[in-house]
């Protein structure tokens, strides 16, 4: 609660070590601790808690993404790719990953790859909302503004019937 709904830093690091204390070879408290410490700007102190995640649960998608995301908020974007590369081999069919391929392949400056996986992502998702958006970013990177103009106004028209996240029209 004190990260998700309270913003109470310092409470939330408490928390996070307690967990981890209670079941140091819990890989779940391990992720959210490390995903926590990135979103804060420590990821230094980051990877190894995703490390350690890994090392007690090497065949998971979720642990390995949380591997990919870490890397890819750190900016070092061909390593993204490369690990979300291997969640993928994990689970070819993990919409989180492909997503954060295609997102991590855009930042590298590979735009015909990250926009293919990004379609890929949304052929996976069956259509969802977040991954529709994230192509609309990848058609407007690669400078197709008919294909991404097509998009926000999709999400416009998705907005009318369910929640559609503001940052996906702003992506």
């Amino acid at each position: 609660w004190a990260r998700f709904h309270d913003w109470d830093w310092a409470e939330a690091e408490k928390e996070f070590t307690r967990a981890i204390s209670l079941n140091p070879a819990n890989p779940t408290a391990h992720v959210w601790y490390g995903d926590f410490l990135t979103a804060l700007g420590r990821a230094d102190e980051a990877l190894p808690q995703l490390n350690l995640a890994a090392a007690s649960n090497a065949l998971s998608p979720v642990v390995s993404l949380a591997l990919a995301s870490q890397l890819y908020y750190t900016r070092q974007y061909a390593k993204a790719i490369e690990q979300s590369q291997k969640t993928l081999a994990l689970e070819p069919t993990f919409v989180p990953a492909q997503l954060l391929l295609g997102r991590a392949l855009l930042q590298n400056g590979q735009i015909p790859e990250g926009s293919a996986a990004l379609q890929k992502a949304l052929e996976l998702s069956q259509g969802d909302t977040n991954e529709l958006a994230a192509l609309g970013y990848g058609h407007a990177i690669a400078r197709r503004s008919a294909e991404a103009r097509k998009i926000v106004a999709e999400l416009k028209s998705r907005s009318q019937q369910t929640y559609v996240q503001p940052i996906a029209m702003a992506k």
